[in-house]
């Protein structure tokens, strides 16, 4: 009778264990101490970002642009919680992102267009820097602007999953299954504020009449997690969001939804339309709120502005 090779059962453990690495260092902000003082850089136009009454504000002037503020250590696996007030203003962006060296990417972004007035959270993930938006990015809208109040967006990752959090619901996550283009590389933790150029996405062009444009941040905590908490990954992706549907758009969609496609809500109306309705029956507060499909023409522009972004 051949003796059982031990190797055949380390091996694959120690791989996944490699794989499974965590990077990461506990952090909360404090707003009583300076920010460089604490473990947060900027990096660049440092002039721009000020702290007032223990609020870290990033200001977008048309003098000295925008800015970017990162947390100093880098993070494999954690929970990174924001309290943030994102900027109103056509053409101007607030950003929440986890960015690798090798240009993974996780993202919160919202902007404010000729469609919509910042009610729009746009999630979003790049593999390497590839932008594939209609399958990467999906959208959620709510009743009110975002700029108008704070409230708390989270990236949890763990070595099998990402999830994108707003307040106490969770929006969408990401398997590992579910992709080959899973970004799973270590990255800093950012937020920054800029002027994006002229498109459907971003808006006409920004009045500068209302400068300075600000990201404030109310809390910031990365928390870190333990690779061997259970993490089950099914074939397909679950959202605890119900989405409902109205006179215009959309069927409803539930939180035992059975995959990723199938949780898209189809907007039947192009997406200015899905966008641009503000009336009670089409706008509502999360958890009732709508996945806006994208259409092949902003999905382009979409593209373009990264581009553009990236070859800057």
């Amino acid at each position: 009778m051949p003796m059982f090779n031990l190797k055949y059962l380390l091996v694959p453990m120690i791989i996944k264990l490699a794989n499974a690495q965590t990077l990461c260092k506990p952090f909360e902000y404090n707003g009583n101490l300076p920010y460089n003082k604490q473990g947060l850089i900027a990096d660049y136009n440092s002039e721009n970002i000020r702290q007032t009454n223990g609020l870290l504000n990033l200001h977008l002037t048309k003098n000295s642009g925008g800015t970017r503020l990162s947390i100093a250590e880098t993070l494999h696996y954690g929970t990174i919680e924001a309290t943030l007030k994102v900027s109103p203003g056509m053409n101007v962006v607030s950003s929440f992102i986890l960015m690798a060296e090798n240009k993974d990417e996780i993202d919160f972004e919202f902007v404010q267009n000729t469609l919509n007035k910042t009610n729009v959270i746009q999630t979003n993930y790049f593999y390497k820097g590839i932008p594939i938006f209609d399958k990467n990015a999906k959208m959620y809208k709510t009743k009110n602007p975002l700029a108008d109040f704070y409230h708390t967006y989270s990236i949890h990752w763990t070595p099998d999953f990402y999830e994108w959090r707003f307040n106490k619901y969770t929006l969408r996550k990401l398997f590992r299954n579910e992709t080959k283009n899973y970004p799973d590389s270590p990255s800093k933790v950012q937020f920054g504020i800029w002027e994006a150029k002229p498109s459907s996405w971003a808006g006409t062009g920004i009045n500068w009449n209302s400068q300075p444009y600000i990201l404030s941040i109310k809390s910031l905590k990365l928390s870190c997690n333990s690779t061997t908490e259970s993490t089950i990954t099914p074939t397909s992706s679950t959202s605890s969001i119900t989405s409902s549907t109205s006179s215009e758009s959309a069927s409803a969609i539930t939180s035992s939804t059975s995959s990723t496609s199938a949780i898209t809500s189809v907007i039947t109306s192009a997406i200015t339309t899905a966008i641009t309705s503000s009336t009670s029956s089409t706008s509502v507060n999360l958890p009732r709120n709508y996945e806006i499909k994208l259409e092949p023409q902003f999905i382009w522009n979409l593209v373009f502005s990264f581009l553009i972004i990236n070859l800057m």
